[in-house]
């Protein structure tokens, strides 16, 4: 497969696939919003930062308050969900390897498929803890270690995102890549002002704390599970909206269309040279 591979990064890399940009990196202002490769990757970089900022943010005093989670005397456990973020990059970036090297993949595919445990795996995690919540534990109770493990499950398929819609711009538009990541990552810095934003004016709706100085002694209020289930769910469905949108554009986006007819003729170039 080796021969597949450098066949297609030959024909591939340096001009860009759908014809939108050029080798000198220049593109048209339709390119570059209205590709619906580049919409899957924007609306990306929106839905999976909503979540991160979130935990990012909100995840210890979540823990403090509502689980009783001592932050400050157990560091460790707390930073295990960004330790499974940089586990989760490295082992993306080899599945789709791997699945495009040695399993004969098409990117599109590889993509589709990275993207699709991207946001599935993470949006389950969520919901649970979220409707977890929202019981006020009637049906089952979650620990605070058990949380955090679940929220490092999440964080860590998240990050197959590197395998996924990261790569969008350096597949379709490779000389035009730094101004397509620099438009892709303002719409990623929008959810880092709005997600925890909305997060203090839902806990502030339910008479929740929003600091751990401020938490109450004693379980928390129905209002505040309420309210903390409902943030839970809103990251959830953030996760599942970028991966419908993203499998939906890639797979109409021409410039994958025309990678997927080039590795097939560099395939074909490979079996008859064997």
């Amino acid at each position: 497969r080796q021969p597949v591979i450098r066949a297609w990064r030959v024909q591939g890399f340096g001009s860009d696939a759908d014809g939108g940009g050029n080798k000198k990196g220049h593109m048209s202002w339709t390119t570059l919003f209205l590709s619906p490769g580049l919409i899957g990757m924007y609306t990306n970089n929106f839905t999976l930062n909503w979540a991160w900022y979130l935990l990012l943010t909100w995840l210890p005093i979540y823990l403090h308050n509502q689980l009783g989670f001592d932050v400050k005397t157990s560091g460790a456990v707390a930073v295990l969900p960004y330790c499974g973020t940089t586990a989760g990059f490295w082992v993306a970036g080899c599945l789709s390897d791997l699945l495009i090297r040695r399993y004969g993949w098409s990117v599109v595919s590889t993509r589709k498929f990275m993207m699709g445990i991207t946001g599935g795996v993470p949006a389950l995690c969520l919901t649970l803890i979220g409707l977890v919540d929202m019981s006020g534990g009637s049906i089952v109770t979650l620990s605070a270690d058990t949380v955090v493990g679940i929220v490092t499950a999440g964080l860590f398929f998240a990050s197959f995102s590197a395998g996924g819609s990261n790569l969008v711009a350096l597949d379709l538009f490779p000389a035009s890549a730094g101004m397509v990541y620099g438009v892709s990552n303002t719409f990623g810095s929008i959810p880092g002002m709005t997600s925890p934003l909305l997060t203090g004016f839902i806990l502030e709706g339910g008479n929740c704390s929003v600091s751990v100085e401020d938490a109450s002694s004693g379980p928390p209020a129905r209002s505040c599970t309420d309210a903390w289930g409902t943030i839970f769910l809103i990251a959830a469905g953030m996760y599942l909206l970028g991966a419908v949108v993203f499998v939906g554009c890639a797979g109409r986006d021409k410039g994958y269309q025309q990678i997927s007819r080039q590795q097939q003729r560099a395939r074909t170039l490979a079996d008859n040279a064997n």
